[in-house]
């Protein structure tokens, strides 16, 4: 494998490029994996930035943490997500683990995958949460996603997809 790994002082000089060559308007910003908790912290810096010149970007994150019980990152980034990311995303993807990193609900049934997306809700702005790789089926079968919207708090129909 090969590639540059971004350390926080790398993104702020590139945002800071991006500026300075009025190159830096977007509708939509999406983040996945980060490593590292300045990181983190950098991208709702320049999120929170962005918004002041278009308050109607859409922050679409996929919190990737880790999977199937364990972390792959330093188990302190759930607390930034929790604190910084979580307030500012429009979208929320997490998988089941993450999910429950982020709300300390397990889901061991639909009901509390329900509960979970109701959680991220009200901690956030998110109006759109989908929980992938669920286990919830239990049968070892099929993996379930959970999907909610939410317009101005009033709940639309959601989705369950196996």
């Amino acid at each position: 494998v090969k590639g540059q790994v971004l350390q926080c002082h790398d993104l702020n000089s590139i945002y800071d490029a991006l500026k300075a060559n009025n190159v830096n308007r977007y509708d939509y910003i999406t983040t996945g994996y980060v490593g590292d908790a300045s990181f983190l912290k950098a991208i709702a810096s320049i999120i929170s930035d962005l918004r002041k010149s278009n308050p109607n970007i859409r922050y679409i994150c996929d919190p990737v943490m880790g999977d199937n019980g364990r972390f792959y990152v330093p188990e302190e980034l759930a607390e930034v997500y929790r604190t910084d990311i979580i307030p500012i995303a429009d979208v929320l993807l997490p998988n089941q683990f993450e999910a429950e990193q982020l709300t300390g609900i397990k889901i061991e049934s639909e009901g509390d995958g329900w509960k979970v997306c109701e959680k991220l809700h009200e901690t956030g702005k998110a109006s759109t949460v989908i929980i992938s790789s669920s286990s919830i089926d239990h049968s070892n079968k099929s993996i379930v996603s959970l999907g909610s919207f939410e317009r101005k708090k009033k709940k639309v129909p959601t989705a369950t997809l196996r």
